[in-house]
């Protein structure tokens, strides 16, 4: 064993341990440059993603500007369709209504549409959409294309703050309401008549106001 050793030992010579120590060198430079290389791919693909997220934030940001573009056109359109409900309101539904009201024994000898109330401190308590009015009573009337029970009861609300704020003026005459409109579900029309306001649908030239039957009154308490 020992005569082995000794041969072991003798074999180690200086150029093999540098040949071992060139080789280890060389292996840590190999590692060190693909470690480079690697760090380099990993920066220009970052690089790269950078890029791209860039363009599609601005893609983005483009698209995002022709959405609010087109949103300020749907807000033009939205106004001008209210502009012509507008129109429908004071050139063809008001006058026909009023002829209806008056067959049905009521005489309004006044005319209002698109009418805002406020208070002394110039904030709005409500909006109605055509008044027919005399010196005993007011009808106030809600307009719709389509309405539903949330305008029932929105409408019903509205004619409280009339009834309170006609109050506090002095005001006593009674108050009833109507809701109009082009199309309206049964569903909604026996929520309207509930609620004790007079239904009034157009079709074309035509109004007709339901109920019609004389068993039927309006509401006239809006406390």
């Amino acid at each position: 064993m020992g005569e082995e050793a000794i041969q072991y030992e003798r074999g180690l010579t200086f150029e093999k341990v540098w040949a071992a120590l060139m080789e280890t060198r060389a292996n840590d430079e190999r590692r060190a440059q693909e470690f480079e290389r690697k760090m380099q791919e990993s920066a220009q693909e970052f690089d790269r993603r950078a890029r791209e997220f860039e363009r599609g934030m601005q893609e983005l940001k483009l698209s995002m500007q022709d959405t609010d573009k087109q949103m300020k056109e749907t807000d033009k359109k939205i106004g001008r369709l209210g502009n012509r409900l507008g129109e429908l309101i004071e050139k063809l539904l008001v006058p026909n209504t009023l002829a209806k009201f008056k067959a049905m024994g009521y005489t309004f000898d006044k005319i209002s549409s698109n009418v805002t109330i406020e208070d002394k401190h110039d904030k709005t308590l409500a909006e109605i959409d055509f008044m027919l009015e005399n010196g005993e009573c007011a009808l106030i009337g809600e307009v719709k294309l389509r309405p539903n029970e949330y305008d029932v009861q929105d409408h019903i609300e509205r004619m409280k703050k009339i009834r309170t704020y006609s109050d506090k003026r002095g005001d006593t005459r009674k108050f009833i309401g109507a809701i109009a409109g082009a199309i309206f579900r049964d569903n909604v029309k026996q929520c309207a008549q509930a609620a004790g306001f007079y239904v009034v649908t157009a079709s074309g030239e035509n109004v007709n106001i339901e109920p019609s039957s004389k068993g039927w009154k309006p509401k006239t308490e809006w406390a």
